[in-house]
């Protein structure tokens, strides 16, 4: 489908087993699974639950683009805001991912 669903941070990169169907995705590690999302047919598009995402990018997850738009430090919160929902790991430098 080439859509992208999320794990927990700490299983990014690690090989999982991914079983679908016609409306859902669910990730095994270790034949337990660790996820589970509704199938989305949005191609190049990512599902991402927040608690799946590092402490430090979960105080970002919520926050809407006009909380960007003011203040004398719009740049570095932007800029740590867009690492974060770059997907944990394709952008992100943290020491978290």
């Amino acid at each position: 489908d080439k859509h992208y669903y999320s794990v927990p941070h700490k299983l990014v990169r690690i090989e999982v087993y991914v079983r679908a169907t016609q409306s859902s995705v669910e990730i095994l590690y270790n034949r337990q699974r660790i996820a589970s999302h509704r199938r989305s047919r949005a191609r190049g598009r990512h599902t991402t639950f927040a608690e799946h995402m590092p402490p430090a990018h979960q105080k970002y997850a919520d926050w809407s683009p006009e909380r960007f738009t003011h203040g004398r430090n719009t740049w570095s919160i932007s800029s740590e805001y867009a690492a974060s929902r770059s997907q944990m790991g394709k952008a992100c430098h943290c020491s978290s991912c």
